[in-house]
């Protein structure tokens, strides 16, 4: 007979709440050492009870902080942080993204889109468009009065300004 009330919800066989299914875990999908804990402290947990995750998360983090005493000893005060975090099904990492760009300058922002827009697809495309423009104008008007003949030195110097200087190899 399984303990399940209903399609809607269920009971957590560890605190004896009632919650929706979707907050609540089959025993047979409880993995590791988590089983043994549980089953030591309710002998009579089997495979069809439920556990929600508030219960399941505890004995995770007392899972973990045996591992850690098992390994190390006596826990610091980070550890017993992590063991908390884990306890409190919280965020261990924060982003450090976001940190480091508020403190980016206006001109770091503006360093970053020009990388960016640099090192695209987009830009290689438009600079080739451009140098085929640029070369096309000068040899159909070559027979006029082309403002960058052949062999192109205004068309080499701006190609110039944009490869980046590398000294030469030893």
């Amino acid at each position: 007979m399984s303990k399940r009330q209903n399609v809607s919800g269920g009971t957590c066989q560890i605190c004896h709440q009632t919650r929706p299914l979707n907050q609540l875990l089959p025993a047979r999908l409880v993995r590791g050492g988590v089983l043994p804990l549980i089953k030591k402290q309710h002998p009579d947990w089997d495979e069809h009870s439920l556990i929600c995750f508030t219960c399941l998360n505890r004995y995770r983090a007392d899972y973990v902080q045996q591992l850690m005493e098992k390994d190390l000893g006596e826990l610091d005060e980070l550890e017993q942080e992590v063991v908390k975090s884990l306890q409190d099904n919280a965020l261990l990492s924060e982003n450090i993204n976001e940190e480091y760009e508020q403190q980016l300058t206006f001109g770091d922002r503006v360093a970053d889109m020009v990388a960016e827009f640099g090192g695209s697809w987009k830009f290689i495309i438009w600079f080739a468009i451009f140098i085929l423009a640029w070369i096309s104008l000068n040899i159909s008007f070559l027979l006029w009065q082309p403002f960058d003949p052949y062999p192109f030195i205004l068309l080499n110097l701006i190609l110039s300004t944009l490869l980046p200087f590398r000294p030469p190899s030893s």
